[in-house]
């Protein structure tokens, strides 16, 4: 390996190594929509998700965890008290019971029953989006190839059967390219 590839790989540890603000997770446009469609998330545990990264970023970034959450959920951010998140912020820093606290937070704005265990678990799988870029990356891989592979054999065989294989290789790559919701609603449907 090249001194100048090793480089590279270093600073690009280095990058992904801290903590990273929802801005720096999802800079690439279109990446929250896809993290959210392939992890399947929606309503309580979703929103849950969108809190936690608003407390998270008040503390990275010092930016206003209510104005960050208004940007996504306008409707709850004002359930949110000043006193809630300087509360919240301040267990966030400290690092020993913030997931007791924002489990007792969640529920008393509403965003249903959630341990701090379970919110301890979304948070990691929320935050590990950099972590799913290569395997996501492999498996549209792997989807086109056997998409070309299926034309290919559909070409030469004549069999509709095949060509249609193709097809559905060509559905599940773009629902996993874009983050389809209702494409993957229905392949969630094939199983």
């Amino acid at each position: 390996m090249s001194t100048k590839r090793k480089l590279k790989r270093t600073e690009q540890k280095k990058k992904g190594s801290g903590p990273q603000s929802s801005a720096q997770r999802f800079a690439k446009p279109g990446s929250e929509k896809l993290w959210v469609a392939l992890l399947g998330w929606s309503g309580e545990r979703l929103v849950r998700a969108q809190l936690l990264d608003a407390i998270s970023d008040a503390v990275l970034t010092g930016a206003d965890a209510r104005s960050v959450f208004a940007g996504k959920r306008p409707d709850l951010a004002e359930r949110l008290s000043a006193e809630d998140v300087e509360t919240a912020v301040g267990h966030w820093r400290d690092g020993s019971s913030q997931f007791h606290y924002l489990a007792a937070l969640c529920s008393r704005m509403g965003l249903g029953e959630a341990s701090a265990e379970e919110l301890e678990r979304d948070w990691g799988i929320w935050t590990s989006l950099s972590r799913a870029s290569t395997p996501h990356k492999m498996l549209l891989g792997s989807l086109a190839q056997t998409e070309a592979a299926a034309m290919a054999l559909g070409e030469v065989t004549q069999n509709e059967d095949i060509v249609a294989i193709a097809q559905a290789m060509r559905v599940l790559w773009s629902a996993l390219a874009y983050g389809d919701e209702s494409t993957l609603r229905r392949v969630r449907s094939w199983s």
